[in-house]
């Protein structure tokens, strides 16, 4: 049986910076107890007779195109729909804090 419980529910709320309400809690542990349980159902299915399949397109050739360079946006054209601009660069939310 998988071990997700309160302790890993409530680090997963803080890694993803939410938070969830009591019924969100109940709703989303449910969701990921059943996710688990199906990942456990699958590593019960033999698939020692199954070929590795390493690529989706094993048998077709694949075709790559030359990489040409190609007209593209002027820095100024680009940097005037971003909202916040600084040093030349676009300005972005963080999303990383340091603690």
């Amino acid at each position: 049986m998988n071990n997700f419980d309160d302790d890993t529910l409530v680090d997963l709320e803080r890694l993803c910076k939410i938070k969830l309400t009591k019924e969100e809690k109940v709703e989303i542990k449910n969701d990921i107890f059943r996710i688990l349980n199906f990942i456990e159902e699958l590593d019960q299915v033999d698939t020692s007779k199954i070929k590795s399949t390493y690529t989706l397109l094993e048998n077709q050739q694949i075709i790559l195109r030359e990489d040409l360079p190609s007209n593209t946006l002027k820095r100024e054209e680009l940097l005037k729909n971003a909202p916040e601009v600084i040093a030349g660069m676009i300005k972005v939310p963080t999303i990383i804090d340091q603690n």
